[in-house]
């Protein structure tokens, strides 16, 4: 007799498709640089690496600039792989990232919506680097900047498709309850509509229980305790004592340390 296949755990399915959700992103905001800058990277250079010295930010921060002011044009280099590769001195990777959160803010992007220069040059955080970059396309759309589209209508729908995101779930429950008839009638465990709107409803538990759980934030090099409060809950003037009221252990708002945990 064959024995069942082992059951996946709530939490596991929200890591799987946490991990897609990811990799999307990733893919995405690979194609939007390749696009705005007319040039394919090599495919064997992980994404993290394309940015991580800098140019390609600094590249991207140029084009924009010119196209949102009209004046000129500007002739983007190709990059190689060795180009993608070689990493700069770090100074100068900072400088060139910094190009590109400057121009993020002229472009009216909050602090939240931005990311650390140690995400990119130390490759801490991708996704919000790609959020990032995201968030920088809409607004160029928004201002009639031409600059490519982050992802077409179909490429969004696909994701939500196939994502396990709470707003997709709970549609795929209104579904089920609806048009029963079209998911079949077997008996199995988890074949039948009710075995799969308890399935997806077991997600969606998960997914809640997992944000009520306090989250910390671990301090990094260059952080201050204001920065980190604005980047979590945005620019309420309470932020920081909202902060320093969950974490009794800062003595001085002034002094936080790298690799400090702080609840959220």
């Amino acid at each position: 007799m064959v024995g069942k296949k082992d059951a996946v755990s709530p939490a596991d399915k929200w890591a799987k498709s946490h991990k897609a959700d990811d990799a999307y992103l990733q893919e995405r905001t690979r194609g939007w640089l390749e696009r705005t800058l007319a040039q394919k990277f090599d495919r064997h250079v992980k994404l993290e690496d394309v940015l991580a010295n800098g140019v390609v930010l600094r590249m991207v921060a140029d084009v924009v600039e010119a196209r949102a002011s009209n004046s000129r044009t500007v002739e983007t280099k190709q990059l190689s792989k060795e180009d993608l590769e070689t990493r700069t001195k770090k100074y100068m990777a900072i400088v060139d990232v910094d190009a590109f959160l400057s121009l993020c803010r002229k472009m009216g992007m909050k602090d939240h919506q931005l990311f650390m220069t140690s995400d990119v040059v130390d490759k801490r955080d991708t996704t919000r680097v790609c959020r990032a970059i995201r968030s920088l396309s809409i607004c160029c759309h928004q201002k009639n900047i031409k600059v490519p589209a982050f992802e077409t209508a179909k490429q969004e729908q696909e994701a939500r498709r196939v994502s396990m995101s709470k707003t997709t779930t709970s549609s795929k429950v209104d579904s089920y309850s609806r048009h029963p008839e079209k998911e079949g009638d077997s008996s199995a465990d988890g074949g039948s509509p009710k075995g799969l709107i308890l399935a997806v409803l077991s997600v969606l538990a998960a997914g809640a229980l997992f944000s009520m759980r306090r989250k910390t934030y671990t301090v990094r090099y260059g952080d201050n305790l204001t920065q980190v409060a604005k980047r979590m809950y945005g620019r309420s003037p309470k932020a920081v004592d909202k902060l320093l009221s969950r974490n009794p252990s800062i003595s001085d708002r002034n002094k936080i340390y790298a690799d400090q945990k702080i609840q959220l």
